[in-house]
């Protein structure tokens, strides 16, 4: 009974620390994500114009869908805030990872970024001490 009472309070301390520790690091990623599908959805614009060349639907598409992500951020960032860290860690990288998947789909030579991109958030975790079993 003691033994069970000790591991729900370590898996309690671990929840807070890893909520303290995404939301520490992913306090300002909304704003700069939402600033980064903007832009993106700029350029889109102006070469509808014919100012920046020919129309690339790409564009429109990635900046979408970085925008949905800084959405989905801000959602996993009030989750941390309730001290949900495993569950913010682990819904931050189904997002993430879906989100590389989607922008090596739409843009095909980012292969690399991607997957750097997919990678941020695990390492986070095992940074903020993830128990690793």
């Amino acid at each position: 009974m003691n033994n069970s009472r000790q591991s729900q309070n370590d898996l309690h301390a671990d929840n807070e620390r890893l909520a303290r520790v995404f939301y520490a690091n992913g306090r300002y990623n909304p704003q700069f994500l939402g600033v980064t599908g903007v832009g993106f959805i700029a350029i889109y614009l102006l070469t509808l114009f014919g100012i920046f060349g020919q129309p690339a639907p790409q564009l429109i598409y990635i900046g979408l869908l970085t925008c949905l992500l800084a959405v989905l951020q801000l959602l996993l960032l009030r989750l941390a805030r309730r001290n949900h860290g495993i569950a913010a860690n682990l819904w931050g990288s189904a997002t993430v990872g879906i989100f590389a998947i989607l922008l090596t789909y739409f843009w095909q030579g980012i292969l690399p970024i991607a997957i750097l991109v997919a990678l941020i958030t695990p390492i986070s975790a095992l940074q903020g001490r993830f128990p690793r079993r």
